[in-house]
């Protein structure tokens, strides 16, 4: 399942605080929400695993993006902490990072090019992510 977030690209000085807690709400609290609800039944049953979502933006701090890399961070800082918290209940926490992913629903030529373009050295096959791509 991909969701496209509206976000703006801007400075963070420039980042609404309606925008900025937007961000958090549909990045962070959504990812700790859902593992409160499931924690239980892990717990309750023989362990299990979680694997939360991050992005690769947060290693790049890519400018205009503050707001949304700081909510990629909280997701690899939370599973990490909760990693230790559940481990003993055989529940394992993992994160994912995934690089260039065209998240759009119905991309036109020049966002795939660009895309493209944006990632090249950094996509090893040299395709993007997406949900159709793979």
């Amino acid at each position: 399942m991909m969701a496209v977030i509206p976000m703006s690209r801007a400075l963070f000085e420039d980042i609404t605080e309606e925008e900025w807690d937007f961000m958090f709400d549909e990045n962070i609290k959504s990812v700790w929400n859902c593992c409160r609800a499931w924690v239980p039944y892990m717990k309750d049953g023989q362990g299990g695993s979680i694997v939360n979502i991050s992005s690769s933006t947060y290693f790049r701090s890519l400018e205009t993006r503050s707001h949304y890399v700081a909510t990629k961070a909280a997701v690899i800082g939370f599973s990490r902490v909760i990693a230790r918290e559940l481990g003993k209940h055989w529940i394992r926490v993992n994160c994912i990072a995934p690089g260039a992913v065209l998240s759009e629903e119905d991309p036109d030529e020049a966002t795939i090019r660009s895309r493209e373009q944006a990632g090249a050295h950094r996509i090893r096959h040299r395709r993007l992510g997406g949900a159709e791509r793979g």
